[in-house]
Parts: C-alpha cells; sequence; structure tokens
C-alpha cells in the first residue's frame, strides 16, 4: 500500500512537472519574439528575459500579469507617473512591460557591468543577476539556468547571436529619482563590440592571464562572473 501511495506521488509530481513545463513552453512561443527584439535592442539575452518573465509571473497567470500587464513584478515607486496596480507598475500592454524592464536594467548602474559579459551567455547574466542584487533568492541564478534549459529558451538567443544582430548603438536614459532603491546612471550603458576570448591552458593561473593580455585579475573576474581565482583547462575566458 506505501510503495503504491509513492509510485501514485511520484507520477503525481512528474505530471505536474510536464505541466509547468508545457505552460512556459507556450508563454514563450507567445512572447519570444518580443524577447528577441529586446535583445537586439538592448544585448540583454532573450532567454534570460523570457526566464524571467515566466518566473515572476508564473507564465503569465499571475494576477498582477493579467490585470496590469507586469510580467517582470516591478513596482511603481514615487518617481512611477504612470498607471498601478498596488504598488506595482501597470503597463497597456506586454510590449510596454518587456520595454520598461530592460530600459530598467540598462539604466542601473549595479547592472552595468552585465553589459560587458557575453550576450549570448546565458550563465554568466544568470549569475550577474543574482550577484548584483536583483532578488533576494540565494537560489536565483540557479533557478534561471533550470528555466531555460528545462523550456529551451536558449534558442531564442541563437536568432541573435547565430546573426551577430545585437544593436551596439543602444543607449538608455537614466531615470532620475530620489529613492535610495533607485541609482543614477551619469552614463549609459553600452553593449560592448567584439569582445576577446582566450582559452585556458594547462598551467595557466588568472594572475598569469591577466598580465599577458595587460589587464586585472579583478576585471577578468567582472568580465567572466568568476567568484574566485579558479580556472580550467579549455575554459574559454573574456577578456576585454
Amino acid at each position: 500500500m506505501r510503495k503504491l501511495f509513492i509510485l501514485q506521488l511520484l507520477l503525481l509530481l512528474n505530471y505536474c512537472a510536464i505541466a509547468q513545463s508545457n505552460t512556459a513552453r507556450t508563454y514563450a512561443e507567445k512572447y519570444g519574439d518580443l524577447a528577441v527584439a529586446e535583445m537586439r535592442r538592448t544585448g540583454i539575452p532573450a532567454s534570460i528575459t523570457l526566464a524571467q518573465a515566466i518566473i515572476e509571473s508564473g507564465a503569465g497567470s499571475t494576477k498582477l500579469a493579467r490585470k496590469a500587464n507586469n510580467h517582470f513584478g516591478v513596482k511603481a515607486g514615487r518617481t512611477w507617473k504612470g498607471e498601478r496596480h498596488g504598488s506595482f507598475r501597470k503597463y497597456e500592454n506586454v510590449e510596454e512591460a518587456y520595454n520598461d524592464r530592460s530600459n530598467f536594467l540598462t539604466s542601473k548602474k549595479n547592472y552595468a557591468f552585465l553589459f560587458k559579459l557575453e550576450q549570448c551567455d546565458y550563465k554568466a547574466w544568470a549569475r550577474g543577476l543574482q550577484r548584483s542584487g536583483y532578488a533576494t533568492s540565494k537560489h536565483y541564478a540557479s533557478d534561471l539556468i533550470r528555466c531555460i534549459e528545462r523550456n529551451d529558451l536558449n534558442k531564442w538567443d541563437q536568432e541573435v547571436c547565430a546573426n551577430k544582430t545585437i544593436d551596439s548603438s543602444f543607449k538608455a536614459q537614466a531615470e532620475p529619482s530620489n529613492e535610495n532603491w533607485i541609482t543614477e546612471v551619469t552614463e549609459p550603458v553600452v553593449a560592448v563590440k567584439n569582445p576577446v576570448y582566450y582559452r585556458v591552458k594547462k598551467g595557466d593561473s588568472l594572475s598569469g592571464i591577466a598580465k599577458k593580455h595587460k589587464t586585472s585579475v579583478s576585471k577578468l573576474k567582472s568580465l567572466n562572473s568568476l567568484h574566485s581565482h579558479k580556472i580550467k583547462p579549455g575554459q574559454s575566458l573574456r577578456i576585454k
């Protein structure tokens, strides 16, 4: 009897996981082109945009998403001049929500280092978002990566990465504010053009690579979202 109960529970959990995955994929098919358009405009990976929206809005099913077109859980704050849904921003349509979220990321100092990462490296972006304090969850990066890989969201990145159609001339306007949770940016973030990479060889060290390429260890760690000096042969490191 106990074995039968466990089997039924496992089947139910598997069914729920499949249902959630199907919902997420349906959401991605509906808004994938919008995420790709934002990637071309700003350099933010489409897979990251979709994963964040799926997680924050329950794949568009939350009340905030349905009533306010807010798919990213963006709060209004005192400087918000648009409509509100409680303490959150309300948008006329989902496209406006995607656009506003992109502008938010590109206009805040604490997210500036993200735009020095490879635009097609969703794992680096996921870890970078967690490092920047975008979310309070200690598992935010792994949640994003799991959502992307489970639902094959990185295929949307390839529409841009394969053709290198990111608009490197994009410049976001800093959002002025007196609120503590918003940091004003004096220089707009611009997507970096023509990044340079180095393939780690046996015996290499981070300091040695930094010296060879006339850069610093801290710069290499920032560009590659590294939390230690540990590297391994075959690893691709961004130099600039």
